[in-house]
């Protein structure tokens, strides 16, 4: 900047210096112009007054520092007299004396002149005074203009510069506080300038730009909220890392499902968060074999959990810096998988058990001759396999309709379940009297209490808990025991038995279709092995719970809580 006003202050003062100097000379030319006009005027009155005379040859003889010529015409233009110097100097240049008094001209030779013509009446006729233009004594004070120029200019220079170099110190203190503030993070400050010039165009430009950085900054600090937002709410668990395997990213998913912190394993390597070759050779086949449309799946066991890992290219342009991880957690799926197996194949062994039986004993009865107290025996064994049929159509047709139930508020309403236990007081006691050697008690009076359903389900799923009591209680007899309680919050039912009970093993799994804890008994117990998974999608449907509690040749106790309408 100091620079800068330094060579302001110099060009100002040459230009200042060469303006008066110029305009000292053009002053000062003019004085000379003026000077020799007048001479020259009074040495024509001379050169009149001596031609009149007769004094011709003094007039041959004159001589003046700044003339070197006399031409004197009459009246029709011709020349009556011209001094030697005249001819030889300038040849002959022709001049309209009418038209004259006093001007510039150029000779025949190329000479610049100052020409002064006048009229004598004593002649009469013209005189014509002839000088070089480059020709004179006069000197001129041209000078003095200079000097009083180079003075004021330096003043006027100084005077600017002080103004300028005061205004520039204010404009860098300006300019200093603002971007001082830029990059402490302050993007509030802007640069407050008047002027109109680049100065003022550069403050315009800066001002334009922290004001655009805010937006941006501001449009950045939105975009990674949603980011972020987006990042955190993807239901899958997600990790970046880039070609060395350091972990850039991962979302709190991956960290719920990994136990870790997102936060804490970021530039960690992947194999010291999550160790499974698997993992490290997907990301390797990425980076080593560069595709951008490139998508690897696989299947991993990590920790217990069936993991399905994605793996897919960070790109930036035509070159990998990084790969995409996603680890969705499929162990439910892949049980509800293992369980449709499952229920298709027990579906498919107990229609075809029946149906074999009834098939065998109708080409029996077709292919031989039988009596007919063994076709009456063979005709009342279909008679219970078709039964059995229907049962377990039946009851997948009811277990359909529940999860249906389970998603929808159909047919369900407000109840109290104590008088619907009353109303299947007569059903269950005929279901006893059907087992002489079992016995049945009821603990539960009736209470105020209220629950959201479907009532019929509610009686569907108390008979099929205590069928179940009956069914599996011990050869020799038992006694079957359902108990109801209010709770805080929730409705207490329990059924329980002195049969012959349920390993923890089977107890995990006894909610399954078509499970059944002892196969070689369940051939010798009516039923189609879906009554508990019934049950559990009934509590499902009133958003409760069911669990039991057994151990083997005790009994059992199954429990289950119903929600209270409040």
């Amino acid at each position: 900047m100091n620079k800068r006003i330094l060579t302001y202050s110099l060009s100002l003062t040459v230009v200042i210096s060469l303006l008066f100097g110029t305009l000292g000379t053009l002053n000062a030319q003019k004085d000379v112009e003026a000077a020799k006009f007048a001479i020259m005027a009074r040495f024509a009155t001379f050169v009149s007054n001596q031609y009149e005379a007769g004094n011709v040859d003094q007039l041959d003889e004159a001589e003046a520092p700044f003339i070197f010529g006399i031409q004197i015409h009459n009246r029709q233009g011709e020349a009556i007299y011209e001094s030697p110097q005249y001819a030889n100097l300038y040849g002959h240049t022709a001049v309209e004396f009418r038209q004259l008094n006093q001007t510039k001209l150029t000779s025949s030779t190329g000479q610049k002149l100052y020409v002064y013509t006048r009229y004598s009446r004593d002649i009469p006729g013209y005189v014509s005074i002839f000088s070089r233009a480059d020709q004179g004594l006069i000197v001129s004070n041209w000078w003095k203009y200079f000097l009083s120029g180079t003075v004021l200019s330096f003043l006027v220079s100084g005077l600017w510069s002080l103004r300028v170099s005061q205004r520039s110190r204010q404009l860098a203190d300006r300019f200093i506080t603002f971007f001082q503030a830029l990059k402490q993070g302050d993007h509030t400050k802007h640069i407050h300038v008047e002027a109109t010039d680049e100065v003022g165009e550069v403050a315009y430009a800066a001002n334009s730009m922290i004001d655009h950085v805010d937006q941006l900054i501001a449009r950045m600090d939105r975009q990674a909220i949603e980011n972020e937002a987006v990042f955190g709410s993807i239901a899958i668990g997600v990790m970046a890392v880039d070609r060395q395997k350091l972990i850039l990213r991962a979302n709190q998913q991956a960290g719920q499902l990994f136990e870790f912190d997102p936060g804490q394993v970021v530039d960690q390597h992947i194999l010291g968060v999550i160790r499974h070759s698997r993992v490290s050779d997907a990301i390797d086949q990425l980076l080593r074999y560069p595709n951008k449309n490139q998508l690897i799946e696989d299947r991993v066991r990590i920790k217990y959990n069936d993991i399905r890992l994605m793996a897919s290219p960070i790109t930036d342009g035509g070159d990998t810096i990084g790969v995409v991880l996603t680890f969705e957690d499929v162990t439910d799926q892949t049980k509800l998988e293992e369980m449709r197996r499952d229920f298709v194949s027990n579906v498919s062994h107990e229609l075809k058990t029946p149906l074999t039986s009834i098939k065998g004993f109708t080409e029996t009865m077709i292919d031989t001759e039988v009596d007919p107290k063994t076709r009456q025996y063979f005709l009342k064994i279909i008679n219970q396999e078709v039964d059995r049929l229907n049962d377990l159509v039946t009851d997948l047709l009811v277990l359909s309709e529940i999860e249906k139930d389970e998603r929808s508020n159909s047919n369900k309403e407000i109840f109290n379940p104590y008088e619907t236990l009353h109303s299947l007081q007569d059903m269950l006691i005929a279901t006893v009297q059907t087992h002489p050697a079992i016995s049945f008690s009821s603990d539960y009076t009736h209470q105020e209490a209220e629950i959201y359903g479907n009532i019929n389900l509610f009686k569907q799923l108390v008979l099929n808990l205590f069928e179940n009591a009956v069914k599996y209680s011990k050869p020799e007899g038992g006694h079957v025991t359902i108990s109801a309680r209010k709770g805080d919050t929730s409705f207490i039912l329990e059924v329980t038995d002195e049969g012959i009970g349920i390993g923890k093993i089977d107890a995990q799994r006894i909610f399954e279709r078509f499970y059944r804890v002892d196969k070689a008994r369940s051939l010798d117990v009516a039923g189609t092995g879906l009554g508990l998974a019934i049950a559990k999608h009934i509590v499902i449907s009133f958003r409760g719970t069911i669990e039991v509690d057994s151990e083997v040749g005790l009994g059992s106790r199954f429990t289950v809580r119903l929600p209270l309408v409040t």
